[in-house]
């Protein structure tokens, strides 16, 4: 009876022990999004204008970023314009700024781009905007303007009724291990107010260790009935 019973904690132990490795060999450079699907370009970006989606706020301390990622289409077969990218807080004072050099080939698929702004550690709310400042249109990617609750977009000042699809990246990536804790505190923001990252935890340390408990007996009861 005992040798069913092993194999099974074994079994469970390997499993535990693969999650582990691949949480701490997965990498991931994103610090952190808007949660902004890029469904489709939401807007067409003329040379000058200058599209800025506010405010964007940090989430927690983990949320330090290096880099603005953003998709753009190519308009008309043309090449794409030089795109500056700016950070600001709401209330103005520079930040950090960006740069998307022009002539990247014209394409008929969304083009992903990520700009290098610096080590930005800002707790104030931020007005990330991207300016054309080239001599052909651009294609900014989004989505409608419930996408991102706490957040819209402008042009040129004025309200658009949608949201640009933004994240921000680390520099280098990281480990999913390494942010789970991080992952856990958002994750409690969404739910009741007595909920925290603590209740994630919990749940894990019930999944890891609860289950495979009940396994072990309902194996033993099988056995014994046997």
């Amino acid at each position: 009876m005992r040798r069913p019973i092993a194999v099974l904690v074994g079994i469970c132990a390997a499993a535990a022990l693969v999650l582990v490795v691949l949480a701490a060999t997965t990498n991931e450079r994103r610090a952190f999004t808007l949660g902004v699907v890029p469904a489709g370009p939401v807007m067409s970006l003329a040379p000058t204008g200058e599209v800025c989606q506010a405010p964007v706020a940090l989430p927690d301390g983990e949320s330090d970023f290096d880099r603005v990622a953003f998709v753009v289409g190519t308009v008309g077969g043309r090449p794409g314009p030089q795109l500056d990218v700016t950070l600001a807080t709401t209330g103005g004072t520079p930040v950090a700024h960006g740069r998307v050099p022009g002539r990247y080939a014209f394409s008929t698929r969304p083009i992903p781009e990520a700009v290098s702004v610096g080590h930005v550690t800002s707790r104030e709310p931020l007005r990330v905007c991207l300016r054309n400042a080239g001599s052909s249109t651009v294609a900014i990617f989004g989505n409608g303007d419930l996408a991102s609750r706490t957040s819209t977009a402008a042009l040129n000042g004025k309200p658009l009724g949608i949201d640009v699809a933004l994240s921000f990246e680390h520099a280098k990536p990281r480990s999913a291990l390494s942010i789970l804790p991080a992952l856990f505190d958002r994750a409690a923001l969404w739910r009741a107010g007595w909920i925290g990252g603590w209740t994630y935890w919990l749940l894990g340390a019930v999944v890891l260790l609860a289950v495979p408990a009940l396994m072990v007996v309902a194996l033993r009861g099988a056995l014994d009935d046997h």
